[in-house]
Protein backbone atom coordinates (compact mmCIF):
# COMPACT_ATOMS: atom_id res chain seq x y z
CA UNK A 1 0.00 0.00 0.00
CA UNK A 2 1.52 3.47 -0.79
CA UNK A 3 1.88 6.39 1.10
CA UNK A 4 -1.57 8.36 -0.31
CA UNK A 5 -3.45 4.81 0.17
CA UNK A 6 -2.12 4.67 3.26
CA UNK A 7 -3.43 7.80 4.62
CA UNK A 8 -6.77 7.31 3.22
CA UNK A 9 -7.04 3.85 4.79
CA UNK A 10 -6.34 5.82 8.34
CA UNK A 11 -8.81 8.62 7.63
CA UNK A 12 -11.46 5.55 6.94
CA UNK A 13 -10.81 3.78 9.79
CA UNK A 14 -10.51 6.98 12.63
CA UNK A 15 -13.89 8.03 11.77
CA UNK A 16 -15.39 9.67 14.85
CA UNK A 17 -11.82 10.39 16.70
CA UNK A 18 -11.23 13.71 15.53
CA UNK A 19 -14.05 17.12 15.40
CA UNK A 20 -15.25 18.33 12.10
CA UNK A 21 -13.27 20.84 10.83
CA UNK A 22 -14.82 24.42 10.00
CA UNK A 23 -12.57 26.96 7.62
CA UNK A 24 -13.74 30.13 6.37
CA UNK A 25 -12.05 32.49 3.82
CA UNK A 26 -12.29 36.32 4.08
CA UNK A 27 -12.77 37.61 0.41
CA UNK A 28 -10.42 41.52 0.35
CA UNK A 29 -9.66 42.33 -2.65
CA UNK A 30 -10.32 40.68 -6.14
CA UNK A 31 -7.35 39.79 -7.94
CA UNK A 32 -5.82 41.11 -11.12
CA UNK A 33 -5.64 39.29 -14.39
CA UNK A 34 -1.82 38.22 -13.34
CA UNK A 35 -2.60 36.55 -10.43
CA UNK A 36 -5.81 34.95 -11.64
CA UNK A 37 -3.51 33.42 -13.85
CA UNK A 38 -1.12 32.27 -11.56
CA UNK A 39 -3.71 29.36 -10.44
CA UNK A 40 -7.02 29.33 -12.07
CA UNK A 41 -5.67 27.35 -14.76
CA UNK A 42 -4.70 24.57 -12.78
CA UNK A 43 -8.43 24.07 -12.11
CA UNK A 44 -10.03 21.20 -13.70
CA UNK A 45 -11.85 22.13 -16.59
CA UNK A 46 -15.35 21.58 -15.53
CA UNK A 47 -14.77 23.84 -12.25
CA UNK A 48 -13.37 26.59 -14.69
CA UNK A 49 -16.36 26.38 -16.80
CA UNK A 50 -18.70 26.18 -14.05
CA UNK A 51 -16.89 29.61 -12.55
CA UNK A 52 -16.91 31.47 -16.01
CA UNK A 53 -20.67 30.78 -16.22
CA UNK A 54 -20.94 33.63 -13.43
CA UNK A 55 -21.52 37.28 -15.08
CA UNK A 56 -20.19 39.33 -12.28
CA UNK A 57 -16.32 38.95 -11.10
CA UNK A 58 -17.19 39.01 -7.22
CA UNK A 59 -19.20 36.24 -7.78
CA UNK A 60 -16.26 34.10 -10.51
CA UNK A 61 -14.09 34.53 -7.58
CA UNK A 62 -15.89 33.73 -4.42
CA UNK A 63 -16.87 30.39 -6.37
CA UNK A 64 -12.94 29.80 -7.30
CA UNK A 65 -12.12 30.20 -3.47
CA UNK A 66 -14.77 27.87 -2.83
CA UNK A 67 -13.19 25.60 -4.70
CA UNK A 68 -9.48 26.45 -3.64
CA UNK A 69 -10.69 25.99 0.19
CA UNK A 70 -12.31 22.14 -0.31
CA UNK A 71 -9.56 21.68 -2.40
CA UNK A 72 -6.75 22.37 -0.09
CA UNK A 73 -8.57 21.37 2.85
CA UNK A 74 -9.33 17.36 1.35
CA UNK A 75 -5.90 17.16 -0.53
CA UNK A 76 -4.30 17.94 2.72
CA UNK A 77 -5.88 15.65 4.39
CA UNK A 78 -5.91 12.75 2.69
CA UNK A 79 -2.50 13.45 1.30
CA UNK A 80 -3.41 14.05 -2.16
CA UNK A 81 -2.64 15.76 -5.23
CA UNK A 82 -5.37 17.89 -6.96
CA UNK A 83 -4.77 16.31 -10.18
CA UNK A 84 -5.89 13.12 -7.81
CA UNK A 85 -8.99 14.78 -6.32
CA UNK A 86 -12.32 13.43 -7.63
CA UNK A 87 -15.17 15.23 -7.56
CA UNK A 88 -18.56 14.29 -8.05
CA UNK A 89 -22.08 15.07 -7.67
CA UNK A 90 -25.28 13.92 -6.42
CA UNK A 91 -29.21 13.64 -8.03
CA UNK A 92 -29.58 17.16 -6.40
CA UNK A 93 -26.10 18.92 -7.40
CA UNK A 94 -24.49 18.75 -4.35
CA UNK A 95 -20.44 17.91 -4.82
CA UNK A 96 -18.86 14.84 -2.90
CA UNK A 97 -15.54 13.43 -3.16
CA UNK A 98 -15.19 9.70 -4.80
CA UNK A 99 -12.32 8.52 -3.28
CA UNK A 100 -11.92 5.63 -0.68
CA UNK A 101 -12.63 7.23 2.83
CA UNK A 102 -12.88 10.51 1.94
CA UNK A 103 -15.03 12.83 4.36
CA UNK A 104 -17.95 14.40 3.49
CA UNK A 105 -17.82 18.41 3.09
CA UNK A 106 -19.87 21.52 2.12
CA UNK A 107 -19.55 24.80 1.51
CA UNK A 108 -21.35 28.25 1.75
CA UNK A 109 -20.98 31.48 0.55
CA UNK A 110 -22.40 34.75 1.49
CA UNK A 111 -21.34 38.42 0.99
CA UNK A 112 -17.20 38.51 1.61
CA UNK A 113 -17.07 35.18 3.41
CA UNK A 114 -16.79 31.55 2.25
CA UNK A 115 -16.52 28.60 4.93
CA UNK A 116 -16.27 25.11 4.40
CA UNK A 117 -16.91 22.01 6.50
CA UNK A 118 -15.36 18.35 6.63
CA UNK A 119 -16.39 15.86 8.73
CA UNK A 120 -16.44 11.72 8.55
CA UNK A 121 -20.15 11.60 7.86
CA UNK A 122 -22.48 14.21 6.32
CA UNK A 123 -22.76 17.60 6.75
CA UNK A 124 -24.31 20.81 5.88
CA UNK A 125 -22.99 24.47 6.25
CA UNK A 126 -24.73 27.57 5.69
CA UNK A 127 -23.40 31.15 6.48
CA UNK A 128 -25.72 34.39 5.70
CA UNK A 129 -24.35 37.98 5.70
CA UNK A 130 -26.85 39.16 8.38
CA UNK A 131 -28.82 41.91 6.80
CA UNK A 132 -31.63 44.70 7.78
CA UNK A 133 -35.28 43.29 7.25
CA UNK A 134 -38.41 44.89 8.23
CA UNK A 135 -40.29 43.30 11.09
CA UNK A 136 -43.47 42.45 8.98
CA UNK A 137 -41.20 40.43 6.51
CA UNK A 138 -39.41 38.50 9.18
CA UNK A 139 -42.89 37.40 10.80
CA UNK A 140 -44.40 36.09 7.48
CA UNK A 141 -41.45 34.36 6.70
CA UNK A 142 -41.15 33.01 10.56
CA UNK A 143 -44.53 31.85 10.16
CA UNK A 144 -47.39 32.50 13.02
CA UNK A 145 -45.84 30.05 16.20
CA UNK A 146 -42.33 31.39 15.68
CA UNK A 147 -43.18 34.59 15.23
CA UNK A 148 -44.96 35.00 18.79
CA UNK A 149 -41.47 34.68 19.86
CA UNK A 150 -40.38 37.46 18.80
CA UNK A 151 -43.08 39.97 19.99
CA UNK A 152 -41.10 40.95 22.93
CA UNK A 153 -37.86 40.92 21.56
CA UNK A 154 -35.58 44.29 20.15
CA UNK A 155 -35.16 44.24 16.21
CA UNK A 156 -31.90 43.40 16.70
CA UNK A 157 -32.92 40.62 18.66
CA UNK A 158 -35.51 39.39 15.72
CA UNK A 159 -33.35 39.77 13.05
CA UNK A 160 -30.52 37.72 14.93
CA UNK A 161 -33.81 34.75 15.64
CA UNK A 162 -34.53 34.89 11.78
CA UNK A 163 -31.25 34.25 10.65
CA UNK A 164 -30.10 31.80 13.20
CA UNK A 165 -33.21 29.91 12.15
CA UNK A 166 -32.60 30.39 8.69
CA UNK A 167 -29.20 29.00 9.17
CA UNK A 168 -30.10 26.20 11.02
CA UNK A 169 -33.04 25.19 8.16
CA UNK A 170 -30.50 25.36 5.31
CA UNK A 171 -27.77 23.48 7.12
CA UNK A 172 -29.90 20.74 7.71
CA UNK A 173 -31.07 20.91 3.97
CA UNK A 174 -27.33 20.98 2.89
CA UNK A 175 -26.84 17.57 5.00
CA UNK A 176 -29.90 15.77 3.55
CA UNK A 177 -28.42 16.51 0.24
CA UNK A 178 -31.57 18.45 -0.98
CA UNK A 179 -30.98 22.28 -0.76
CA UNK A 180 -34.07 24.41 -0.19
CA UNK A 181 -37.08 22.96 -1.16
CA UNK A 182 -41.17 23.53 -0.89
CA UNK A 183 -41.76 20.30 1.32
CA UNK A 184 -39.51 22.18 4.66
CA UNK A 185 -39.71 25.95 4.48
CA UNK A 186 -38.72 28.01 7.86
CA UNK A 187 -42.51 27.85 8.86
CA UNK A 188 -42.23 24.39 9.12
CA UNK A 189 -39.29 23.97 10.69
CA UNK A 190 -39.45 22.21 13.99
CA UNK A 191 -36.01 20.98 15.42
CA UNK A 192 -36.19 20.07 19.07
CA UNK A 193 -33.65 21.54 21.77
CA UNK A 194 -31.91 18.72 23.71
CA UNK A 195 -29.74 21.38 25.81
CA UNK A 196 -26.52 21.58 23.69
CA UNK A 197 -27.54 21.25 20.37
CA UNK A 198 -30.87 21.30 17.98
CA UNK A 199 -32.22 18.16 17.29
CA UNK A 200 -34.16 16.52 13.95
CA UNK A 201 -35.73 13.47 14.52
CA UNK A 202 -35.98 11.10 11.67
CA UNK A 203 -39.31 10.77 9.97
CA UNK A 204 -39.56 6.99 9.45
CA UNK A 205 -37.65 4.34 11.54
CA UNK A 206 -34.60 4.00 8.94
CA UNK A 207 -34.46 8.06 8.63
CA UNK A 208 -31.53 9.84 9.91
CA UNK A 209 -31.12 11.36 13.01
CA UNK A 210 -29.31 15.59 12.78
CA UNK A 211 -27.98 17.58 15.06
CA UNK A 212 -27.55 21.05 14.48
CA UNK A 213 -25.25 24.52 15.98
CA UNK A 214 -24.97 27.55 15.36
CA UNK A 215 -20.95 29.18 15.55
CA UNK A 216 -19.89 32.50 15.62
CA UNK A 217 -18.21 34.24 13.04
CA UNK A 218 -15.43 36.37 13.77
CA UNK A 219 -14.96 37.70 10.96
CA UNK A 220 -12.64 40.41 10.16
CA UNK A 221 -14.74 42.58 8.38
CA UNK A 222 -17.39 44.94 10.00
CA UNK A 223 -20.59 42.98 8.75
CA UNK A 224 -22.49 40.54 10.65
CA UNK A 225 -22.46 36.82 9.79
CA UNK A 226 -24.89 34.15 10.97
CA UNK A 227 -23.34 30.20 10.82
CA UNK A 228 -24.67 27.06 11.39
CA UNK A 229 -23.32 24.01 11.13
CA UNK A 230 -25.67 20.23 10.61
CA UNK A 231 -23.93 17.27 11.41
CA UNK A 232 -25.02 13.81 12.78
CA UNK A 233 -25.25 13.64 16.49
CA UNK A 234 -21.98 11.15 16.73
CA UNK A 235 -20.26 14.12 15.66
CA UNK A 236 -18.32 16.81 17.50
CA UNK A 237 -17.84 20.46 16.83
CA UNK A 238 -15.15 22.23 16.42
CA UNK A 239 -14.40 25.42 18.88
CA UNK A 240 -13.90 28.07 16.82
CA UNK A 241 -14.48 28.39 13.01
CA UNK A 242 -10.45 29.05 11.26
CA UNK A 243 -9.96 31.86 9.31
CA UNK A 244 -7.74 31.42 6.32
CA UNK A 245 -6.32 34.95 4.49
CA UNK A 246 -6.65 34.25 0.82
CA UNK A 247 -2.71 34.67 -0.33
CA UNK A 248 -2.23 32.04 2.47
CA UNK A 249 -4.91 29.57 0.95
CA UNK A 250 -3.78 30.50 -3.10
CA UNK A 251 -0.02 29.42 -1.32
CA UNK A 252 -1.37 25.85 0.29
CA UNK A 253 -3.27 25.08 -3.16
CA UNK A 254 -0.30 25.77 -5.37
CA UNK A 255 1.47 23.07 -2.94
CA UNK A 256 -0.45 20.33 -3.96
CA UNK A 257 -0.19 21.34 -7.65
Amino acid sequence: MNLKCLASHIWANRKGANPIQVYAAALRTLPGPAEWNRWFPAFFSEEQARILRFAREEDRFSRAVSHMLVSTLLGERLQLRYEELIFRRNGYGKPYLDQPGAPAFNLSHSGRVVVCAAADSEVGIDVERIEPLDRATLQTMLGPEAAERTKRMTETETIDFFYGRWTLLESWLKAEGTGLNNKHTLETFAPRFDGESWVIDPGKPEGTSWALARLAVDSPFPERYALAVCRKPQESLPDHVQFIEVPELIARFRALL
